[in-house]
Protein backbone atom coordinates (compact mmCIF):
# COMPACT_ATOMS: atom_id res chain seq x y z
CA UNK A 1 0.00 0.00 0.00
CA UNK A 2 1.45 3.42 -0.93
CA UNK A 3 2.36 5.72 1.94
CA UNK A 4 -0.21 8.50 2.43
CA UNK A 5 2.40 11.09 3.40
CA UNK A 6 4.49 10.40 0.29
CA UNK A 7 1.38 10.40 -1.89
CA UNK A 8 0.28 13.82 -0.64
CA UNK A 9 3.83 15.17 -0.91
CA UNK A 10 4.01 14.06 -4.54
CA UNK A 11 0.66 15.69 -5.34
CA UNK A 12 1.66 18.99 -3.73
CA UNK A 13 5.05 18.94 -5.44
CA UNK A 14 3.33 18.86 -8.85
CA UNK A 15 0.12 20.74 -8.05
CA UNK A 16 0.79 23.39 -10.73
CA UNK A 17 -0.35 20.79 -13.28
CA UNK A 18 -3.78 20.76 -11.64
CA UNK A 19 -4.60 24.49 -11.80
CA UNK A 20 -6.62 24.23 -15.02
CA UNK A 21 -7.16 20.46 -15.01
CA UNK A 22 -10.56 18.90 -15.57
CA UNK A 23 -12.41 16.91 -12.93
CA UNK A 24 -11.35 13.58 -14.45
CA UNK A 25 -7.68 14.56 -14.19
CA UNK A 26 -8.11 15.39 -10.50
CA UNK A 27 -9.79 12.01 -9.97
CA UNK A 28 -7.01 10.13 -11.76
CA UNK A 29 -3.96 11.85 -10.27
CA UNK A 30 -5.16 13.00 -6.85
CA UNK A 31 -8.28 11.31 -5.50
CA UNK A 32 -7.61 7.71 -6.55
CA UNK A 33 -3.96 7.77 -5.36
CA UNK A 34 -5.11 9.05 -1.96
CA UNK A 35 -7.78 6.34 -1.75
CA UNK A 36 -5.15 3.69 -2.59
CA UNK A 37 -2.87 5.07 0.14
CA UNK A 38 -5.81 4.69 2.54
CA UNK A 39 -6.12 1.00 1.71
CA UNK A 40 -8.85 1.02 -0.96
CA UNK A 41 -8.14 -1.28 -3.94
CA UNK A 42 -9.46 0.19 -7.20
CA UNK A 43 -7.79 -2.47 -9.40
CA UNK A 44 -9.22 -5.70 -7.95
CA UNK A 45 -12.09 -6.88 -10.12
CA UNK A 46 -12.92 -9.66 -7.63
CA UNK A 47 -13.66 -7.30 -4.73
CA UNK A 48 -14.71 -4.16 -6.67
CA UNK A 49 -14.20 -1.96 -3.63
CA UNK A 50 -14.12 1.31 -5.58
CA UNK A 51 -17.14 1.75 -7.83
CA UNK A 52 -17.05 4.69 -10.29
CA UNK A 53 -20.25 6.47 -11.38
CA UNK A 54 -22.31 4.72 -8.73
CA UNK A 55 -26.00 5.13 -9.53
CA UNK A 56 -28.55 6.04 -6.89
CA UNK A 57 -32.15 7.12 -7.23
CA UNK A 58 -31.30 10.84 -7.39
CA UNK A 59 -28.28 10.60 -9.73
CA UNK A 60 -24.76 9.20 -9.87
CA UNK A 61 -21.98 9.68 -7.33
CA UNK A 62 -18.44 9.77 -8.73
CA UNK A 63 -17.29 6.94 -6.45
CA UNK A 64 -18.79 4.51 -3.96
CA UNK A 65 -16.61 2.51 -1.56
CA UNK A 66 -17.62 -0.84 -0.12
CA UNK A 67 -15.95 -3.41 2.10
CA UNK A 68 -17.32 -6.57 0.47
CA UNK A 69 -18.79 -7.12 -2.98
CA UNK A 70 -22.15 -8.31 -1.73
CA UNK A 71 -22.56 -5.38 0.68
CA UNK A 72 -23.97 -1.90 0.11
CA UNK A 73 -21.44 0.95 -0.16
CA UNK A 74 -20.31 2.56 3.09
CA UNK A 75 -18.90 5.77 1.57
CA UNK A 76 -20.00 7.99 -1.33
CA UNK A 77 -17.56 10.49 -2.85
CA UNK A 78 -18.47 13.40 -5.11
CA UNK A 79 -15.46 14.88 -6.94
CA UNK A 80 -14.84 18.37 -8.32
CA UNK A 81 -12.00 20.15 -10.09
CA UNK A 82 -8.87 21.09 -8.12
CA UNK A 83 -9.52 24.28 -6.09
CA UNK A 84 -13.21 24.43 -7.11
CA UNK A 85 -15.35 25.54 -4.13
CA UNK A 86 -17.04 22.44 -2.75
CA UNK A 87 -19.48 23.50 0.00
CA UNK A 88 -22.06 24.46 -2.66
CA UNK A 89 -22.44 20.77 -3.58
CA UNK A 90 -23.55 19.80 -0.08
CA UNK A 91 -27.22 19.23 -0.99
CA UNK A 92 -26.38 17.19 -4.10
CA UNK A 93 -23.93 14.93 -2.27
CA UNK A 94 -26.15 14.34 0.74
CA UNK A 95 -29.05 13.60 -1.61
CA UNK A 96 -26.98 10.81 -3.13
CA UNK A 97 -26.19 9.44 0.33
CA UNK A 98 -29.87 9.56 1.28
CA UNK A 99 -30.93 7.78 -1.94
CA UNK A 100 -28.29 5.09 -1.50
CA UNK A 101 -28.66 4.73 2.29
CA UNK A 102 -24.90 5.29 2.67
CA UNK A 103 -23.65 6.46 6.09
CA UNK A 104 -20.64 8.56 5.06
CA UNK A 105 -20.59 11.17 2.27
CA UNK A 106 -17.60 13.18 1.03
CA UNK A 107 -17.18 16.12 -1.32
CA UNK A 108 -13.63 16.75 -2.53
CA UNK A 109 -11.69 18.71 -5.11
CA UNK A 110 -8.61 16.67 -4.26
CA UNK A 111 -7.15 19.48 -2.19
CA UNK A 112 -9.98 19.88 0.29
CA UNK A 113 -12.07 17.00 1.66
CA UNK A 114 -15.43 17.69 3.30
CA UNK A 115 -17.09 14.92 5.36
CA UNK A 116 -20.75 14.32 6.28
CA UNK A 117 -22.29 11.64 8.49
CA UNK A 118 -25.67 10.98 6.95
CA UNK A 119 -26.94 8.76 9.79
CA UNK A 120 -26.54 11.57 12.32
CA UNK A 121 -29.93 12.89 13.43
CA UNK A 122 -30.01 16.57 12.52
CA UNK A 123 -32.42 19.22 11.30
CA UNK A 124 -30.20 20.38 8.42
CA UNK A 125 -27.50 19.06 6.09
CA UNK A 126 -24.99 21.45 7.59
CA UNK A 127 -25.51 19.81 10.97
CA UNK A 128 -24.29 16.52 9.48
CA UNK A 129 -21.02 18.09 8.35
CA UNK A 130 -18.23 17.15 10.76
CA UNK A 131 -14.83 17.72 9.15
CA UNK A 132 -13.11 19.64 6.39
CA UNK A 133 -9.42 19.03 5.79
CA UNK A 134 -6.92 20.48 3.31
CA UNK A 135 -3.98 18.37 2.11
CA UNK A 136 -1.78 21.49 2.05
CA UNK A 137 -1.99 21.27 5.85
CA UNK A 138 -0.25 17.95 5.48
CA UNK A 139 -0.09 16.49 8.99
CA UNK A 140 -3.61 17.55 9.89
CA UNK A 141 -4.94 16.14 6.62
CA UNK A 142 -3.16 12.82 7.13
CA UNK A 143 -4.69 12.52 10.60
CA UNK A 144 -8.20 13.41 9.38
CA UNK A 145 -8.10 11.19 6.29
CA UNK A 146 -6.86 8.19 8.26
CA UNK A 147 -9.36 8.79 11.05
CA UNK A 148 -12.39 8.94 8.77
CA UNK A 149 -11.44 7.19 5.52
CA UNK A 150 -8.77 4.55 6.23
CA UNK A 151 -10.31 1.30 4.98
CA UNK A 152 -9.62 -0.62 8.19
CA UNK A 153 -11.28 2.15 10.25
CA UNK A 154 -14.32 2.21 7.96
CA UNK A 155 -14.60 -1.60 8.04
CA UNK A 156 -14.41 -1.76 11.84
CA UNK A 157 -16.93 1.04 12.39
CA UNK A 158 -14.28 3.20 14.04
CA UNK A 159 -14.53 5.85 11.31
CA UNK A 160 -18.25 6.29 11.95
CA UNK A 161 -17.63 6.40 15.71
CA UNK A 162 -14.94 9.07 15.18
CA UNK A 163 -17.44 11.05 13.09
CA UNK A 164 -20.04 10.85 15.88
CA UNK A 165 -17.47 12.09 18.40
CA UNK A 166 -16.55 14.98 16.08
CA UNK A 167 -20.23 15.93 15.73
CA UNK A 168 -20.75 15.83 19.49
CA UNK A 169 -17.73 18.11 19.94
CA UNK A 170 -19.06 20.39 17.20
CA UNK A 171 -22.40 20.66 19.01
CA UNK A 172 -20.61 21.68 22.22
CA UNK A 173 -18.47 24.16 20.26
CA UNK A 174 -21.59 25.70 18.68
CA UNK A 175 -23.08 26.18 22.13
CA UNK A 176 -19.91 27.95 23.30
CA UNK A 177 -19.81 29.99 20.07
CA UNK A 178 -23.36 31.16 20.73
CA UNK A 179 -22.25 32.33 24.16
CA UNK A 180 -19.34 34.16 22.55
CA UNK A 181 -21.66 35.78 20.01
CA UNK A 182 -23.86 36.94 22.88
CA UNK A 183 -20.80 38.46 24.57
CA UNK A 184 -19.89 40.27 21.33
CA UNK A 185 -23.41 41.68 21.09
CA UNK A 186 -23.26 42.81 24.70
CA UNK A 187 -19.92 44.54 24.02
CA UNK A 188 -21.41 46.79 21.31
CA UNK A 189 -22.18 50.30 22.63
CA UNK A 190 -25.89 50.49 23.38
CA UNK A 191 -26.69 53.19 20.80
CA UNK A 192 -24.94 51.30 18.03
CA UNK A 193 -26.64 48.04 19.00
CA UNK A 194 -30.02 49.78 18.79
CA UNK A 195 -28.97 51.16 15.39
CA UNK A 196 -28.01 47.73 14.02
CA UNK A 197 -31.05 45.93 15.35
CA UNK A 198 -33.58 48.56 14.24
CA UNK A 199 -32.09 48.99 10.74
CA UNK A 200 -31.20 45.38 9.84
CA UNK A 201 -33.04 42.04 10.13
CA UNK A 202 -32.24 39.76 13.06
CA UNK A 203 -30.55 37.18 10.81
CA UNK A 204 -28.20 39.82 9.41
CA UNK A 205 -27.29 41.14 12.86
CA UNK A 206 -26.61 37.59 14.05
CA UNK A 207 -24.30 36.98 11.08
CA UNK A 208 -22.50 40.26 11.87
CA UNK A 209 -21.98 39.41 15.55
CA UNK A 210 -20.94 35.86 14.61
CA UNK A 211 -18.38 37.17 12.11
CA UNK A 212 -16.91 39.52 14.71
CA UNK A 213 -16.67 36.62 17.19
CA UNK A 214 -14.83 34.48 14.60
CA UNK A 215 -12.44 37.32 13.85
CA UNK A 216 -11.71 37.88 17.54
CA UNK A 217 -10.94 34.17 17.92
CA UNK A 218 -8.56 34.21 14.94
CA UNK A 219 -6.82 37.37 16.17
CA UNK A 220 -6.28 35.73 19.57
CA UNK A 221 -4.92 32.53 17.97
CA UNK A 222 -2.48 34.50 15.81
CA UNK A 223 -1.40 36.77 18.64
CA UNK A 224 -2.07 39.95 16.68
CA UNK A 225 -2.12 43.25 18.59
CA UNK A 226 -5.36 44.88 17.38
CA UNK A 227 -8.07 47.08 18.82
CA UNK A 228 -11.74 46.59 17.93
CA UNK A 229 -14.05 49.50 17.11
CA UNK A 230 -17.75 49.50 16.17
CA UNK A 231 -19.30 52.18 13.95
CA UNK A 232 -22.67 52.53 12.16
CA UNK A 233 -21.59 50.30 9.26
CA UNK A 234 -18.53 48.41 10.46
CA UNK A 235 -16.66 46.53 13.10
CA UNK A 236 -13.08 47.46 12.30
CA UNK A 237 -9.77 46.31 13.73
CA UNK A 238 -6.77 48.63 13.93
CA UNK A 239 -3.23 48.36 15.25
CA UNK A 240 -3.00 48.60 19.02
CA UNK A 241 -0.78 51.40 20.30
CA UNK A 242 -0.39 53.16 16.95
CA UNK A 243 -2.26 55.95 15.23
CA UNK A 244 -5.82 54.97 14.29
CA UNK A 245 -5.72 53.00 11.07
CA UNK A 246 -8.13 50.27 9.99
CA UNK A 247 -6.47 46.99 8.96
CA UNK A 248 -9.52 44.80 8.31
CA UNK A 249 -13.02 44.25 9.60
CA UNK A 250 -16.64 43.34 8.90
CA UNK A 251 -19.20 45.43 7.01
CA UNK A 252 -22.86 44.99 8.01
CA UNK A 253 -24.29 46.92 5.04
CA UNK A 254 -23.95 43.89 2.73
CA UNK A 255 -26.45 41.04 2.66
CA UNK A 256 -25.03 38.94 4.18
CA UNK A 257 -22.27 40.98 5.90
CA UNK A 258 -18.80 40.78 4.36
CA UNK A 259 -15.25 40.82 5.61
CA UNK A 260 -12.92 43.44 4.21
CA UNK A 261 -9.19 44.14 4.23
CA UNK A 262 -7.47 47.45 3.62
CA UNK A 263 -5.51 46.36 0.56
CA UNK A 264 -5.42 47.66 -3.00
CA UNK A 265 -6.74 45.83 -6.04
CA UNK A 266 -3.31 44.61 -7.22
CA UNK A 267 -2.59 43.11 -3.78
CA UNK A 268 -6.00 41.42 -3.66
CA UNK A 269 -5.52 39.94 -7.13
CA UNK A 270 -2.07 38.58 -6.22
CA UNK A 271 -3.39 37.01 -3.01
CA UNK A 272 -6.23 35.50 -5.03
CA UNK A 273 -3.79 33.89 -7.46
CA UNK A 274 -1.46 32.63 -4.73
CA UNK A 275 -3.98 31.44 -2.13
CA UNK A 276 -7.37 31.22 -3.85
CA UNK A 277 -8.83 34.05 -1.73
CA UNK A 278 -11.32 35.50 -4.22
CA UNK A 279 -12.80 38.92 -3.64
CA UNK A 280 -16.48 39.72 -3.95
CA UNK A 281 -17.26 41.16 -7.37
CA UNK A 282 -18.26 44.62 -6.22
CA UNK A 283 -16.83 47.47 -4.14
CA UNK A 284 -13.19 46.56 -4.77
CA UNK A 285 -11.96 50.13 -4.65
CA UNK A 286 -10.56 52.88 -2.47
CA UNK A 287 -7.94 50.52 -1.06
CA UNK A 288 -10.48 48.10 0.39
CA UNK A 289 -11.17 44.54 -0.81
CA UNK A 290 -14.35 42.71 0.23
CA UNK A 291 -14.78 38.98 0.81
CA UNK A 292 -17.80 36.75 1.36
CA UNK A 293 -17.93 35.08 4.77
CA UNK A 294 -16.29 31.65 4.28
CA UNK A 295 -17.18 28.42 6.06
CA UNK A 296 -13.90 28.76 7.95
CA UNK A 297 -12.37 32.19 8.49
CA UNK A 298 -8.90 30.65 8.18
CA UNK A 299 -9.52 30.51 4.44
CA UNK A 300 -8.94 34.28 4.53
CA UNK A 301 -5.88 34.08 6.79
CA UNK A 302 -3.40 34.94 3.98
CA UNK A 303 -5.36 38.15 3.25
CA UNK A 304 -5.82 39.19 6.88
CA UNK A 305 -2.20 38.47 7.74
CA UNK A 306 -0.98 40.38 4.70
CA UNK A 307 -3.05 43.43 5.70
CA UNK A 308 -1.87 43.19 9.32
CA UNK A 309 1.80 43.00 8.38
CA UNK A 310 1.42 45.70 5.75
CA UNK A 311 0.11 48.24 8.25
CA UNK A 312 2.40 47.09 11.02
CA UNK A 313 5.46 47.66 8.83
CA UNK A 314 4.01 50.89 7.47
CA UNK A 315 3.60 52.30 10.98
CA UNK A 316 7.05 51.24 12.05
CA UNK A 317 8.59 52.69 8.90
CA UNK A 318 6.70 55.99 9.07
CA UNK A 319 8.48 57.60 11.97
CA UNK A 320 8.12 55.21 14.91
CA UNK A 321 11.82 55.65 15.56
CA UNK A 322 11.47 55.21 19.28
CA UNK A 323 9.75 51.87 18.85
CA UNK A 324 12.41 50.75 16.40
CA UNK A 325 15.07 51.70 18.92
CA UNK A 326 13.32 49.71 21.67
CA UNK A 327 13.07 46.66 19.43
CA UNK A 328 16.71 46.95 18.46
CA UNK A 329 17.78 47.29 22.09
CA UNK A 330 15.68 44.36 23.27
CA UNK A 331 16.86 42.10 20.46
CA UNK A 332 20.46 43.17 21.06
CA UNK A 333 20.15 42.34 24.76
CA UNK A 334 18.48 38.99 24.14
CA UNK A 335 20.65 36.06 25.14
CA UNK A 336 22.68 34.73 22.25
CA UNK A 337 23.34 30.99 22.23
CA UNK A 338 26.75 29.96 21.06
CA UNK A 339 26.49 27.13 18.59
CA UNK A 340 29.68 25.53 17.33
CA UNK A 341 27.96 24.90 14.00
CA UNK A 342 24.42 25.18 12.57
CA UNK A 343 22.07 22.42 13.70
CA UNK A 344 20.07 20.25 11.29
CA UNK A 345 16.96 22.45 11.21
CA UNK A 346 14.75 21.04 8.47
CA UNK A 347 11.25 21.88 9.63
CA UNK A 348 8.72 23.30 7.17
CA UNK A 349 6.75 26.41 8.05
CA UNK A 350 3.62 24.30 8.42
CA UNK A 351 5.41 21.97 10.85
CA UNK A 352 6.61 24.96 12.92
CA UNK A 353 3.06 26.29 13.05
CA UNK A 354 1.65 22.92 14.13
CA UNK A 355 4.36 22.52 16.82
CA UNK A 356 3.55 26.00 18.18
CA UNK A 357 -0.18 25.31 18.31
CA UNK A 358 0.41 21.90 19.90
CA UNK A 359 2.49 23.67 22.56
CA UNK A 360 -0.47 26.01 23.15
CA UNK A 361 1.48 29.18 22.31
CA UNK A 362 0.53 32.29 20.32
CA UNK A 363 3.00 34.03 18.02
CA UNK A 364 3.25 36.88 20.55
CA UNK A 365 4.13 34.46 23.36
CA UNK A 366 6.82 32.80 21.22
CA UNK A 367 8.28 36.22 20.36
CA UNK A 368 8.40 37.14 24.05
CA UNK A 369 10.04 33.83 25.03
CA UNK A 370 12.73 34.39 22.40
CA UNK A 371 13.42 37.86 23.76
CA UNK A 372 11.75 39.73 20.91
CA UNK A 373 9.36 42.66 21.09
CA UNK A 374 5.67 41.75 21.04
CA UNK A 375 5.32 43.35 17.63
CA UNK A 376 8.04 41.00 16.41
CA UNK A 377 5.42 38.25 16.36
CA UNK A 378 5.44 39.07 12.64
CA UNK A 379 8.87 37.38 12.52
CA UNK A 380 7.31 34.16 13.83
CA UNK A 381 4.71 34.44 11.08
CA UNK A 382 7.49 34.90 8.50
CA UNK A 383 9.07 31.63 9.66
CA UNK A 384 5.75 29.76 9.58
CA UNK A 385 4.90 30.97 6.08
CA UNK A 386 8.52 30.42 4.93
CA UNK A 387 9.07 34.02 3.91
CA UNK A 388 12.24 34.02 6.04
CA UNK A 389 14.43 31.32 7.57
CA UNK A 390 14.67 30.91 11.34
CA UNK A 391 17.95 32.62 12.40
CA UNK A 392 20.53 30.19 13.75
CA UNK A 393 20.55 31.86 17.18
CA UNK A 394 16.81 31.16 17.58
CA UNK A 395 16.70 27.57 16.29
CA UNK A 396 17.64 25.72 19.50
CA UNK A 397 15.52 27.95 21.83
CA UNK A 398 12.57 27.52 19.46
CA UNK A 399 12.80 23.72 19.54
CA UNK A 400 13.20 23.74 23.34
CA UNK A 401 10.14 25.99 23.56
CA UNK A 402 8.15 23.54 21.43
CA UNK A 403 9.35 20.57 23.52
CA UNK A 404 11.15 18.97 20.58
Amino acid sequence: MPDLRNTISHILEHKEHLTYAKEATTQQYVILPILRALGWDDANLASMEVLPEYKVESGSADYALRIKQEQNPVVLIECKRWNEPIARYEEQTCSYAYSGNVPLAIITNGKRWRFYLFRWEASSLGDRFFCETDIENRETAISDLEKYLLKSNVASGEAELNAEIALEEKTRAVTEANRTIARVRDSVPQELRKHYESKYPEKKCSAFYSGVAEMLHLIEEEGWELDRKFSEDLCSFGLKGYREEVVFGLDITFSPPRFFAEIVEEEAEKLGRQHGCKTASDRLNHGRAYYAIPENLRELLPVLEFAYKKYLKSNVASGEAELNAEIALEEASAPVIDLPEPIDFEFTGQELREMRMKAGLTQVQVAEELGLKKTSSSAISDWEYERENVPIKHQVPLLVLYNR
